[in-house]
């Protein structure tokens, strides 16, 4: 793959399903393609917590697929993706970080994140507590720079 800057106005992005009712948990898919980025790229879902994009959407875990606000990830191709959630200190918003791993993301796969994932019991997804008919959930993306040096774009 040739070494260059992805750019994230070309990806896609789908939210199926497209609405939440306030505060009634649910699983939401989001699906991202045309998105190319090397090995160790990150891209963050934003849920809430950034300027513009309001909201006390319940921050999700990546640690107990039984429990509630459950977020797992898959990718269709040759890459594999791990699932965090930025740490309080890093990021005061409802977010969840995929790494890329194994392999890079080529333009035509399709990387998808689950929330409320209740595949392994859990109790889905807490969306924010009011209605806001045209919600943001922002996709930034970083490339790796240096180990640990990250810097998320638009």
């Amino acid at each position: 793959m040739p070494n260059r800057t992805p750019d994230p106005s070309l990806m896609s992005a789908t939210i199926d399903p497209p609405e939440a009712m306030a505060s009634i948990p649910g699983t939401w898919r989001v699906t991202l393609s045309d998105l190319a980025l090397p090995e160790g790229g990150i891209v963050r879902v934003v849920l809430s917590g950034t300027r513009g994009n309001p909201g006390d959407w319940a921050r999700p875990q990546a640690t107990e697929p039984q429990a509630r606000e459950y977020a797992g990830a898959t990718c269709n191709g040759d890459a594999s993706v791990t699932v965090t959630v930025p740490q309080s200190e890093q990021f005061r918003g409802a977010a969840v970080d995929l790494t890329i791993i194994d392999a890079p993301l080529s333009e035509g796969d399709e990387l998808t994140v689950v929330l409320g994932d209740t595949s392994a019991g859990g109790g889905g997804s807490t969306p924010q507590s009011f209605s806001q008919p045209a919600k943001a959930v922002e996709v930034l993306v970083a490339e790796p720079a240096e180990p640990d040096a990250h810097r998320f774009s638009r």
